[in-house]
């Protein structure tokens, strides 16, 4: 889909090691006209942050390497940037951790595009 001239398409970051859960959130940011980078683990996602400067970040919180939760603490820590989480939540608990590391919101697992 092209853009107006100066207009800026929104970008997000998908931090996901999942190809099916990839394909879903890339297909449905797609279809709402956002353009979609993808890291498959912690490191990379920092590296990304860095180079592209996401609109939104959309994090699994199980990573291999470096957890989504140190990703989101260690972004939050330098930027505003919304950031949802995708996880299994079992506990009060669990979701108080995530809103301490900088989750603006998060989806439970399984989830509706």
């Amino acid at each position: 889909t092209a853009t107006a001239p100066g207009a800026e398409r929104y970008q997000a970051l998908v931090v996901e090691d999942d190809t099916a859960t990839l394909r879903m959130l890339r297909s449905a940011l797609t279809r709402a006209g956002i353009d979609c980078a993808h890291a498959p683990t912690g490191e990379m996602a920092l590296e990304m942050f860095e180079l592209r400067e996401p609109h939104l970040i959309i994090v699994d919180l199980q990573l291999p390497g470096i957890s989504g939760e140190e990703v989101c603490k260690s972004i939050r820590a330098r930027s505003a940037v919304p950031i949802f989480a995708l996880t299994d939540l079992s506990s009060d608990a669990e979701e108080v951790n995530l809103l301490r590391a900088g989750v603006d919101g998060y989806l439970m697992k399984p989830f509706n595009p």
